[in-house]
């Protein structure tokens, strides 16, 4: 995985970290106990972002760069091809929030909000196990069991990457996601019965949450993935 391997990524040198990039899609990455872990291998206790959703929406559509510029144009009553001739992305919807537009303020508000809700389910997850928060696109998929290998696992870092990662970047001033974001992070980690209190009482979102520079990490990442699987079949 690009964060992993590439030069300045964020996987390194810490144990427990999950990573969120959002461009025209969503990607997930999670290393655990110092090691990677290929989320088609968790599928039965933790699932992928984009398998999620919140008041009918996946958590694809509220946190890919795509998905922002449609919540803008449903806020905003603008055809969505109407935003896409006048190059309308999610870099103008964030100056124009910053311009205090409102429509753009709420949508980059619920942008935050969901990116603190997804990361808490992350943490509690991986700590406590599966809590029935989310429904799953997939109404057929199989229910996520509860036990797993890492339960007891406290994640140490929150990665956002690709174009959310940038926008966020973008945000850092102004904080209409992020003030979004950590509160709503920091408000269901207080309110949790099942992280431990020792983590609770020590958690801070600016420390827990960082930016990737690295917006070609899930393409290098691939890249690897391939490289290793060529490797292993060549030696079989």
């Amino acid at each position: 995985m690009g964060e992993e391997h590439g030069t300045g990524g964020l996987f390194k040198n810490i144990d427990n970290a999950y990573y969120i990039g959002g461009g025209t899609g969503v990607a997930d990455a999670l290393k655990l106990h110092g090691q990677l872990v290929q989320l088609d291998h968790t599928q039965d206790w933790l699932s992928k972002s984009w398998e999620m959703k919140i008041n009918g929406f996946s958590f694809e559509n509220l946190l890919s760069v795509r998905g922002i510029q449609e919540q803008y144009s449903l806020k905003a009553g603008v055809n969505i091809h109407e935003l896409l001739e006048n190059g309308i992305y999610a870099q103008q919807i964030l100056q124009r929030a910053q311009s205090n537009n409102q429509q753009a303020i709420e949508t980059l508000a619920e942008t935050g909000k969901t990116l603190g809700m997804l990361l808490f389910e992350r943490i509690e997850t991986i700590a406590c196990g599966w809590q029935n928060r989310f429904k799953f696109i997939n109404a057929n998929r199989d229910h996520l069991i509860p036990d797993h290998d890492y339960l007891g696992t406290i994640l140490e870092r929150g990665i956002i990457g690709q174009r959310l990662g940038s926008l966020l970047q973008l945000d850092l001033d102004s904080r209409i996601i992020w003030e979004e974001l950590e509160n709503t992070l920091s408000l269901m980690i207080s309110k949790s019965e099942n992280l431990p209190d020792s983590f609770k009482l020590n958690f801070t979102p600016n420390n827990f949450n960082v930016i990737s520079s690295l917006r070609d990490a899930p393409v290098l990442g691939a890249a690897i993935d391939a490289w290793n699987i060529f490797l292993e079949n060549t030696n079989a």
